[in-house]
């Protein structure tokens, strides 16, 4: 009998232990619960402003108006905002993934020429662009690609061979009247 006596004590001694055990457990995955919550709800916030400042650069990049182009670095492309579009008239998913050079049917880095440079349009035209391109890199200054900013100079373009139209009218004027007047 002594020994079943001591046999109980110690099994009420170990369900002692385990009930201490099980509840310091429960305890931890209380909190273990409320920490996770709290980092639920922190993610949460950051994903919501992480939404909010992508949808501002995106619109901030949209609205622009100058032509803007980013290729990765093997030279495919990977952003073409609204004022690209309109100017050489391609939709920004029809070109997504493709090579630069393909498309505009030059390199992507500008000419180190002074001058207009050009671009193909979706239509076949050359497009005379001022353009200016930069890289891109991360926080490490690990380059991702380049970034290419370009003005359409179509209107530019015409309305100087409209002066110089004008020019030679009144040179030819000029020496008309100058022949007249011998005459």
């Amino acid at each position: 009998m002594s020994d079943e006596i001591t046999d109980i004590a110690a099994l009420v001694k170990a369900l002692d232990a385990f009930s201490n055990t099980t509840r310091t457990m429960e305890e931890a995955y209380r909190r273990l619960e409320a920490r996770v919550a709290a980092l639920d709800r922190e993610l949460a916030e950051k994903n919501h402003a992480l939404a909010l400042s992508t949808e501002y650069l995106s619109s901030l990049l949209e609205s622009m108006s100058d032509g803007v182009i980013a290729i990765d670095t093997e030279g495919r492309i990977t952003r073409f905002n609204r004022a690209a579009h309109t100017i050489l008239g391609y939709a920004a998913a029809e070109i997504a993934g493709q090579p630069f050079r393909e498309i505009f049917g030059r390199e992507f880095a500008a000419p180190r020429l002074s001058g207009a440079m050009e671009l193909r349009a979706k239509s076949g035209r050359m497009v005379p662009v001022s353009e200016r391109d930069s890289p891109i890199c991360d926080n490490d200054n690990r380059r991702l690609g380049n970034v290419k900013t370009f003005q359409d100079l179509s209107e530019l373009t015409a309305l100087r061979a409209q002066v110089r139209q004008i020019d030679r009218l009144a040179a030819i004027g000029e020496m008309a009247a100058t022949v007249a007047h011998e005459i």
